[in-house]
């Protein structure tokens, strides 16, 4: 059984590699919507696929990092943090803002979520069109 300051140093772990995670890259990369694929075709020219993508140095970063919440055994794996908040002396608001947050975690890993264009960008050439 651990002591409310083991729990809040793993909470304070937690928030670090939270913080890191997103100072990343590649999470910097996909809020600024550089990320996409772009078509373009003329007539009597070929399809031009244009891809933009994160470097793969990047995103394996960012993988690395994501493994601290995700693997079971790491203190600041989303299971771990379950049961501190559960023991953590602090309010039933952040207690449940943990839940939450676990939950829609949980929802998006989903196989029919993984993937769904937020918009099509029809841009003013006719022959262009933009996925992002």
């Amino acid at each position: 059984m651990s002591s409310q300051k083991d729990y809040l140093e793993q909470l304070v772990q937690f928030n670090e590699h939270a913080e890191r995670l997103m100072n990343k890259s590649f999470v910097l990369q996909l809020f600024s919507q550089k990320i996409g694929v772009t078509l373009s075709a003329s007539q009597g020219n070929p399809l031009k696929i244009k891809i933009n993508s994160p470097e793969e140095e990047s995103i394996e970063a960012f993988i690395l990092t994501l493994r601290l919440f995700i693997q079971k055994s790491e203190k600041s794996s989303f299971p771990q943090m379950e049961e501190a908040y559960e023991n953590l002396q602090i309010s039933n608001y952040h207690k449940t803002q943990f839940q939450r947050a676990r939950k829609s975690l949980n929802e998006t890993e989903e196989p029919d979520k993984r993937f769904t264009p937020r918009h099509i960008n029809h841009s003013a050439s006719p022959n262009r069109l933009s996925l992002v």
